[in-house]
């Protein structure tokens, strides 16, 4: 099991701007579990979930800042749940600049806001025992995460625990553990996501299923296709096959989407993080899948 490291020391930080902290009820969008093989189109589906978020500082990491999500159907599981480790993409492009780094301002707290509303509305939903973990890495750090690689387990340990503790205290019992993982990225994330599987020290052992929600519409690319993956693309199935060992393709099937998230772009790869990851959750990382 995981333990916590006396030399890390993990904080709970006021949340961005006045964004609700405890209890949030969310309606999240997504793509309905059955629409996902074939070629027809995409059926949207909500469903309304429950959960607490927290904005965790960490010293004696590369990575400071944490964004941590506690599912409620979760909160009294917590000691088994499973840590849930997501990657965004290159912060830049929210935009979130590195000189705003350390106080966390500027368009840290709206990258804050977004995913921990987003893919923690996603993992709520899918009924999952997980808590989502995701480190705001600076810009900088995109190619190689620093510290964190070697000491992550006992970071991931600190900031759930204080976060948990935070939200209820009676939740723990102790310091927070786990002997596995699941981890997931978006977009240009999977550069991150692909570094901290291969390098982070004991990562690819701990790790049950991993998610790449559309890595290849990134410039350039990305071919990385580790052993527990499951890969979407937003590309039309080839052949009509779909899916096709563990690629899931979604290309051009966003329309109904659109009419419930116009905020979206028509067939946007965007979407592939909105309305994808619940299905990866929901077929590969149920303990008794439907």
């Amino acid at each position: 099991m995981a333990t916590q490291s006396v030399s890390i020391a993990a904080a709970v930080a006021d949340a961005p701007g006045r964004f609700d902290e405890d209890f949030v009820s969310r309606t999240p969008f997504f793509a309905a579990v059955p629409s996902l093989p074939g070629t027809a189109p995409l059926v949207p589906t909500a469903q309304q979930v429950e959960y607490s978020r927290r904005l965790v500082s960490v010293n004696d990491s590369s990575i400071k800042w944490f964004g941590v999500v506690l599912p409620s159907a979760v909160g009294p599981t917590i000691a088994s749940a499973v840590p849930h480790i997501f990657f965004t993409p290159t912060p830049h492009q929210h935009p979130a600049e590195d000189y705003d780094y350390d106080a966390f301002r500027g368009g840290w707290g709206t990258l804050w806001d977004d995913y921990t509303d987003r893919i923690g509305g996603l993992v709520s939903a899918s009924g999952v025992n997980q808590i989502l973990v995701i480190p705001f890495y600076k810009n900088v750090q995109a190619r190689n995460l620093g510290s964190f690689l070697a000491n992550w387990q006992d970071v991931v340990s600190a900031v759930v625990t204080a976060a948990v503790n935070d939200i209820n205290p009676y939740y723990l019992a102790g310091a927070y553990s786990f002997d596995s993982i699941v981890s997931a990225s978006f977009s240009n994330g999977i550069g991150v996501h692909q570094g901290f599987h291969n390098g982070a020290v004991g990562a690819k052992a701990m790790t049950s299923v991993l998610f790449d929600l559309d890595g290849q519409a990134q410039t350039g690319g990305s071919n990385w296709h580790p052993a527990k993956g499951i890969f979407y693309l937003n590309k039309p199935a080839p052949r009509g096959t779909n899916p096709e060992g563990p690629n899931w393709y979604v290309g051009g099937r966003w329309g109904l989407f659109d009419q419930v998230q116009p905020h979206t772009s028509r067939y946007s790869h965007h979407a592939c993080s909105q309305f994808l990851l619940f299905h990866g959750l929901w077929q590969f990382s149920r303990s008794h899948p439907n």
